[in-house]
């Protein structure tokens, strides 16, 4: 409950984070959200006190409530706010709404305190932004005052959460964190009786009861990643695993394989080693610099391309992974090159909650992308210097049709591909001039989107030349896929749209009807930029 009392005012001062630290725990994941909220400008903690938190019950059903120490099922949480409150303004918080920065749930515990939170992220102010958390939605909490009537606020972000140690691992709260994150996005939108409940750790670890291999499932030192693949499946979600092991590495480097999920706004687990034994991390998030060197300068000054392949993958141009650790905090940075040298070694794993029902990986809807270029729109294909001479499209669209072959050629295209809901996709991402062709065609709920653009108009202005949408409920195409496939069929069609300057290919899954047609005034036009 919150009264006149649980108000803490905080004091601009050079010590600041240490007194509140010193104040309720020196932990430095509370530390690190102290940080964020203070660099938002926080002149207000509100402390409601005696509060219920669903998680920290699991975890005190399963283990403490077990212990000869007695450990309270009760918890305090910590609201932040950017504005200054006072006792006559708890009766309607609602008014701070704007200025309101998040909350932290702590356990009664002296350390690993931090059993819930959600904080608001720091704003980028680049212009365009140079720094995306991907993965935030808006989370309601629920504030207990001394009059009884409970308010609700909003706060959008990422569930934060900090193993205890004991009744869980790092892995344990990864999982947790993904989990009340996507369950949070499905439930958006839907009535009270059909939301779905996240999955805590009592629930996890009776996922985990059965299935066999060393070691105590409570107290637990870790989770090894068929474990983890377990419990994903046991939460209801597709799992994909990959383990960067010598002798069978996947075929992908880890950046591109992180970044297509990222990108589609699913949390990734990445299980890096340490000192004392592996670690995971949940990504969320990365940044973009337009101006890097090295992704143009690798392939005339090196012979090859930053990320493999023979085109531009978009990851080329990120410097860094934004991630929740659970020793640490929320919303750090690490370098993408932190991850290449336990790559190489074979000491990597990445694992991601994929929906079900999506069958074909981000790789493989890529790669089906790169093929399809060389064998659906080359051009011996599409005649664009006939169709220009016929007037069925513009020089305009023929020159930039020639720039992207000429692009591609060279192998200088750069490929950007995620998942996206369908219906988002046509109402807010489909260029005007295209909408009639993709009111007639039938998409699935989600896609895979493949953005076919140039270094030139990717960088800075942030622009695509076309698309190619494919079904992600496909089996998935064999990898690694070569243009010197003999045939087209060869590969099975998963695609759904092929667009590129001038020219649009639709198909039909049920009838395998393929009409086609050429667009006289065809234009590059904005990437699907999301901040979150």
């Amino acid at each position: 409950m919150i009264d006149a009392d649980s108000i803490i005012p905080i004091e601009p001062s050079d010590t600041i984070l240490f007194d509140l630290a010193k104040r309720f725990g020196p932990d430095a994941p509370l530390k690190r959200i102290f940080q964020v909220v203070l660099a938002q400008g926080c002149k207000v903690i509100l402390k409601d006190k005696e509060c219920e938190e669903e998680e920290w019950t699991s975890e005190h059903n399963i283990f403490y409530s077990k212990l000869f120490k007695k450990y309270s099922d009760k918890t305090e949480r910590l609201h932040f706010f950017a504005e200054e409150l006072h006792e006559k303004d708890l009766a309607n918080l609602s008014k701070f709404k704007d200025t309101y920065l998040g909350f932290a749930v702590l356990r009664p515990l002296k350390e690993q305190r931090i059993v819930y939170a959600v904080i608001k992220p720091l704003v980028d102010k680049n212009d365009p932004p140079k720094s995306f958390v991907l993965c935030q939605e808006t989370f309601p909490v629920e504030v207990n005052t001394k009059d009884g009537i409970p308010q609700t606020l909003e706060v959008c972000g990422f569930p934060f959460m900090q193993q205890d140690g004991q009744a869980g691992c790092c892995a344990h709260a990864a999982l947790i964190m993904a989990d009340r994150f996507l369950v949070q996005r499905r439930n958006k939108g839907k009535p009270e009786e059909e939301k779905e409940k996240p999955h805590f750790l009592e629930e996890i670890s009776k996922l985990l009861s059965v299935v066999p291999g060393e070691g105590r499932k409570i107290p637990t030192s870790g989770l090894r990643p068929i474990e983890i693949s377990e419990a994903l499946a046991g939460m209801k979600y597709s799992p994909l695993v990959y383990e960067y092991v010598k002798g069978r590495t996947p075929a992908f480097p880890s950046e591109r394989v992180i970044y297509h999920y990222l990108e589609s706004r699913i949390p990734v687990q990445l299980v890096i080693p340490t000192a004392a034994g592996r670690h995971v991390l949940t990504v969320i998030g990365h940044s973009f610099d337009p101006d890097v060197w090295w992704a143009l300068a690798h392939e005339p000054y090196y012979k090859g391309r930053p990320s493999g392949g023979d085109y531009h993958c978009s990851t080329t141009w990120i410097g860094n992974f934004i991630v929740n650790d659970d020793n640490f905090g929320p919303y750090l940075t690490i370098p993408k090159e932190y991850l290449w040298p336990y790559e190489e070694s074979g000491q990597l794993v990445v694992a991601v909650p994929l929906p079900l029902h999506v069958n074909m990986e981000g790789e493989s809807a890529e790669s089906y992308s790169n093929y399809l270029l060389s064998w659906e729109v080359n051009p011996r294909r599409i005649d664009i210097p006939k169709a220009l001479t016929e007037n069925k499209i513009s020089k305009d669209t023929c020159d930039l049709y020639e720039l992207m072959w000429d692009h591609y050629r060279r192998n200088d295209l750069v490929l950007r591909t995620f998942l996206l809901d369908s219906e988002t996709f046509r109402e807010k991402h489909v260029p005007h001039h295209l909408k009639d062709d993709y009111n007639k065609v039938r998409l699935p709920e989600k896609i895979w989107l493949t953005e076919i653009s140039i270094p030139e108009l990717f960088c800075q202005p942030r622009l695509r030349l076309g698309e190619i949408v494919i079904d992600p409920t496909a089996p998935s195409t064999p990898l690694p896929l070569s243009k010197l496939l003999p045939h087209s069929k060869a590969v099975p069609p998963s695609y759904l749209v092929i667009h590129v300057p001038g020219y649009i290919k639709t198909r039909d899954v049920d009838t395998e009807d393929t009409p086609r047609h050429y667009i006289y005034n065809d234009r590059a036009y904005k990437h699907v930029i999301r901040k979150k």
